[in-house]
């Protein structure tokens, strides 16, 4: 999958940001899409950005940073690029708090 440039340093930014306020965001609806990646819907605002993150399984620790996209206003679809890997699968989404881009460990800004 291709990514823009402005996409490549909002990753590297969020990544090496200082600690910012993130909060939970309520996921609204989820749908697949013809290529089988899910989607989900969420309220939003232009003045946030939001991040999607996935984990493989209840038992599972490690949790991926899988999306990152600006806001818009009313609500914003974010989506897992690579498709569904499974039905244990569990996703969350948080947003910034502040209007700053989200702070995305290391560890996980590679797998965006």
């Amino acid at each position: 999958m291709k990514y823009s440039t402005l996409s490549v340093l909002l990753l590297v930014v969020g990544a090496s940001a200082n600690v910012q306020a993130q909060a939970e965001t309520q996921i609204n609806d989820v749908t697949l899409d013809a290529s089988g990646r899910i989607q989900l819907k969420v309220g939003s605002s232009s003045e946030h950005y939001y991040v999607l993150y996935r984990r493989f399984s209840a038992d599972d620790d490690a949790e991926q940073a899988v999306s990152l996209t600006l806001g818009e206003e009313g609500s914003t679809t974010l989506t897992e690029p690579l498709g569904a890997h499974g039905p244990d699968e569990l996703y969350r989404v948080v947003h910034s708090t502040d209007k700053t881009i989200p702070r995305i460990p290391m560890e996980t800004a590679s797998t965006i």
